[in-house]
């Protein structure tokens, strides 16, 4: 199976790769951030100290970051390779979008919700975090003449304003961390 034979199998595999890595990493943070909650005994200083962290990291990516180099799997035989692509390439090289989603975890820890409502919204929020990339394969997906159109025109704005907009979103979540983590000490 080459890579033409099956370019939507491919992207699909990528998603859901990358969608694992999300819930893997859920599961092995969840319970580091709830015991290092614990052991201070000051869940509240704690929260607010990595809230502030969260925040200059997110600046410090937003000044500092490069453009991204497109994955080249055009040379695996396997479309099968692309889940672990899509895994390897949240975890190693989607680094902004991992310091947000660490934020949303302990925000979602902090709120102590039951169970059953931390993993409707954890679910919720990963969803919002893959839209960016899911949308575009679900339009080649569901309308593949029409989309080509489309996914150029949304091509062209992206490389054209994509990287102003990435960071003004990213400083701004950025602020609101530190602004909630200062809050607390004022």
């Amino acid at each position: 199976m080459a890579k033409e034979d099956h370019p939507l199998l491919r992207a699909w595999l990528f998603l859901l790769g990358s969608t694992f890595a999300l819930i893997v990493l859920a599961l092995v943070l969840e319970p580091l951030l709830i015991h290092s909650f614990e052991i201070t005994h000051k869940k509240n200083t704690v929260s607010a100290l990595i809230d502030i962290i969260l925040g200059i990291v997110l600046i410090f990516l937003a000044i500092f970051s490069r453009r991204r180099q497109k994955l080249n799997t055009s040379k695996t035989k396997s479309p099968w390779i692309m889940l672990l692509a899509g895994f390897l390439f949240m975890i190693l090289f989607d680094v902004t979008t991992l310091v947000c989603y660490v934020a949303v975890l302990k925000k979602i820890i902090d709120a102590d919700l039951s169970i059953m409502n931390n993993i409707i919204i954890l679910l919720i929020s990963i969803l919002i975090i893959m839209s960016t990339m899911t949308l575009p394969v679900l339009l080649a997906a569901l309308m593949p003449q029409k989309s080509a159109k489309i996914l150029s025109a949304l091509h062209n704005f992206v490389a054209k304003h994509g990287k102003t907009f990435s960071k003004l979103v990213i400083i701004l979540i950025a602020l609101y961390l530190i602004y909630q983590g200062l809050i607390f000490f004022i």
